[in-house]
């Protein structure tokens, strides 16, 4: 958290330079093991890679949508005009908008230094969602 609080706002291209850099400066160690908790609109989420055979239907779809977005790189392929994008001691990638019924739609998407979400969050329609990551890497 403490380092997510250093990051500063930049442009797309310095964005995407430094993710890629990240992603591939890593170790390339396999993720041994996986923890996904926190709230999904507003309905609690708690579970792990551990746990991905008892997973029921919708816990899978959310594992699904979260794991999509697990590699930074996943918001280097094009720029949104609309998202601000911050680096320093990890990526962050924000977003806000109102659609056109009036509800206001924001996210949030918090990375490490090496590049993989550890915080997914946003709110829409007054569902709120909190996400925390966590990885075991093999030794």
């Amino acid at each position: 958290l403490l380092l997510a609080g250093c990051s500063q706002k930049v442009d797309f291209e310095t964005f995407k330079e430094k993710a890629e850099a990240a992603v591939e400066a890593r170790d390339n160690k396999a993720v041994s093991y996986l923890k996904i908790k926190g709230t999904w609109q507003d309905e609690s989420v708690n579970f792990s890679t551990e746990d991905a055979k008892d997973m029921t239907f919708s816990e899978l779809a959310i594992a699904a949508l979260v794991l999509a977005e697990v590699n930074v790189t996943f918001y280097t392929a094009a720029e949104n005009e609309d998202a601000t994008y911050s680096v320093g001691g990890g990526f962050v990638i924000s977003y806000k908008t109102t659609d056109s019924d009036g509800d206001e739609y924001s996210w949030k998407r918090t990375y490490n230094s090496k590049g993989y979400l550890t915080n997914y969050a946003g709110v829409q329609n007054e569902d709120k969602t909190n996400i925390t990551v966590s990885y075991v890497f093999e030794k």
